[in-house]
Formats: C-alpha cells, sequence, structure tokens
C-alpha cells in the first residue's frame, strides 16, 4: 500500500518535528554557535570484539593531514533516530518475505537509548513515509505488506529526503538512516555532491544493508571487506585503482565511486557500515551485528582549523594501539552555507 502523499507529508513532518523539539526544551539555554564536526568512530580487535573503553587521549585526528583538537562526546543520554530507508522498486519485492521480522530487530538494533523509528519507501521516487514514533509496532504493516513499485531505485533521491526529515528533529538527536536496497543507484535526480554535502552537514549516519538484484560477476567482486571497497577500473590499459574513497585522488573519482555503488560509499563517508544479505539468516546475522556497533560507537569532535570549502579528507588513528583497528568516516564536506552547529548551554 502507498501509505501517504510524499509531497504533503514532509511538510507535515518538519512541523511535527519542529514541535517536539521545541517542546522538549525543559530550561532556558543560551546557544553558542561553534562549527564543530561528528566522526563516529569503530574500534575492535584483531578478534573483532570491541576493546575495553578508549579516551579521547588515545586517538589521533588529522583534517587534510593536520592534527586537531579532539573531544569525546558523551552519548549515554543521547536520543536515537533510525529512519528507514527501504526500496520497493526493481527487485526488491523478492526480498519483502525477509523483512517480516524486521520490527523485533530494529527493537534489539536500537538497545536501552530512547529511541525513535520511522520509515521511507522508495522506487525511481520517495514514495511513501511514516512519521517517527517510540513505538516500532507502528511500522509493522507498512514493513511486512509493502506495495511493490515501479522498476527504478532511486537511492540518492530517497536519501537526500531522509537527510530533510533527521534534520528537523532535535539538534541532540543521533540521526541514523538504516538503508535496505539494492548497491547501484538508478533514475536519482539529486546530485551526488548534494548528498554528500547535505549528509556531512546534518551528521547523518548511514547503516546499508544490500541485496544483489542478480548474480552477476560485478556483483560478486564487490563481496570484499566491507570497510574497503573493491578496485576500481578506470581503463583496460592501466590497473585497477585501490581503495576509491582514498581522497588525494580527484574528487571526480569519489563521485563516480559513489554512482557505482551508492549504498557502500555513503556509508563509508558517513562514518556507517555497509553490508550484504541474501535472505532472512543473513539479513538476521548482520542486523546483530549493527546492534552491537551502533551503541559501541565513539564519536568525536572537532572544530575545523582550516575554512577550506568541499571535501576534506580526515584520517582517525590510535597509535599507542596498532592492533586495533579503526573505522571511521574518511572526509567531509565544508561550505560557505555550511550552518554552525548550536551547542546548548543550560542556564543555572
Amino acid at each position: 500500500m502507498r501509505f501517504m502523499n510524499m509531497r504533503a507529508n514532509v511538510v507535515c513532518i518538519l512541523l511535527w518535528a519542529l514541535t517536539a523539539g521545541a517542546s522538549a526544551q525543559d530550561s532556558p539555554i543560551i546557544r553558542r554557535e561553534a562549527r564543530l564536526v561528528l566522526v563516529p568512530v569503530l574500534v575492535t580487535g584483531k578478534d573483532g570484539l570491541l576493546p575495553e573503553p578508549l579516551t579521547a587521549k588515545d586517538f589521533v585526528l588529522t583534517d587534510d593531514g593536520a592534527a586537531m583538537s579532539l573531544h569525546l562526546e558523551d552519548r549515554s543520554s543521547q536520543p536515537l533516530a533510525v529512519l528507514i530507508v527501504m526500496q520497493t522498486g526493481g527487485r526488491a519485492s523478492r526480498q519483502f518475505r525477509n523483512y517480516r521480522n524486521l520490527e523485533t530487530m530494529l527493537d534489539y538494533m536500537a538497545g536501552s537509548a530512547d529511541h525513535s523509528f520511522g520509515l521511507l519507501t522508495f522506487d525511481s521516487k520517495p514514495e511513501g513515509m511514516l512519521r517517527f514514533s517510540h513505538d516500532v509496532s507502528k511500522l509493522h504493516d507498512a514493513i511486512a505488506s509493502p506495495e511493490p513499485g515501479d522498476h527504478g531505485a532511486a537511492i540518492l533521491d530517497a536519501v537526500n529526503i531522509g537527510i530533510d526529515l533527521l534534520a528537523a528533529l532535535p539538534p541532540a538527536t543521533r540521526k541514523v538512516i538504516l538503508l535496505l536496497s539494492q548497491p547501484q543507484d538508478t533514475a536519482s535526480k539529486t546530485p551526488v555532491d548534494t548528498v554528500l554535502r547535505r549528509m556531512s552537514e546534518n551528521n547523518v549516519e548511514i547503516y546499508s544493508l544490500t541485496f544483489s538484484p542478480e548474480k552477476t560477476e560485478l556483483m560478486d567482486s564487490l563481496k570484499g571487506d566491507r570497510y574497503v571497497n573493491p578496485p576500481y577500473k578506470l581503463s583496460p590499459l592501466v590497473p585497477p585503482v585501490l581503495y576509491t574513497l582514498d581522497l588525494g585522488k580527484p574528487l571526480g573519482m569519489a563521485f563516480r565511486a559513489l554512482q557505482e555503488n551508492a549504498a557502500s560509499e555513503m556509508a563509508s563517508l558517513s562514518g556507517g557500515e555497509y553490508l550484504r544479505f541474501d535472505d532472512k539468516a543473513e539479513l538476521e546475522k548482520q542486523m546483530a551485528i549493527l546492534a552491537n556497533h551502533l551503541p559501541n560507537r565513539y564519536m568525536l569532535s572537532f572544530q575545523p582549523a582550516s575554512d577550506k570549502e568541499g571535501l576534506h579528507r580526515i584520517e582517525v588513528r590510535i597509535p599507542a594501539r596498532p592492533e586495533l583497528t579503526v573505522h571511521a568516516r574518511n572526509a567531509y564536506w565544508s561550505s560557505a552555507s555550511t550552518p554552525s552547529a548550536s551547542t546548548p548551554t543550560h542556564l543555572p
């Protein structure tokens, strides 16, 4: 079923979210304007397990090669908003039966955090949506029995609308998109650089769970390490380029890589995760991984020293613990129109 008219209800949800944010304030605040970049970081040991807690002093973060002064955000009381962005077009209908227990998996993934869930479906364009609710069961009918869409998969358009919905929530909210889709975008009209910029400016984390629309050699080649993208072949005459998101390479290459596998690249650029599934058992396994990783990510923040517009390359390391593996976003977007982050300071 098409459960909401898209255009009219985007406005409704934005107004609802703004109203909810205003009513949540229980004391007067003064807002100190500060340009802040947030970097979600997952740290694992050689066995894939999470190590003992780390502090901000353990991390070194560079912004275009320059070391930044870091702060480790306290996320213990931070509310979590998860927007499920679900493809219904193309061959997505073959996966609908695997989503029947998704409601339970989502509740498990959110853990003990104060959380809310929303839903946005899409085919060749964003189609239906359900507003954020603390009760995940309200998504049941839309997830369990969605109406198949057309032939398209406009991933970038859907994520762009999703960013709008999350951006309207209170600033302190942790904003997450759970993308259920094929890897490649088709039919989107939103420019790649617009999505990269808005994803970065609004500190939206994207966790992509993708299915193969067909079993081809190309798709099989994407089954490598989920944190590192496959080699990118520019031409038969030159060797393949490794690590397509090495932003020391031309920016255009990053754009082309995102068009090749939008789901993977957006997850990597946002500091989220990219996982694959082909059946219900694999989906449940990957959701369990996210349930473990999502609440255990560190959130580093820093104020950039450079006013350079465009894509900045960042690198996060733990020099004193070389046995640990760090998974973090490797870029953020800065522009002259980037809104400042509002840091609330409560009056006594």
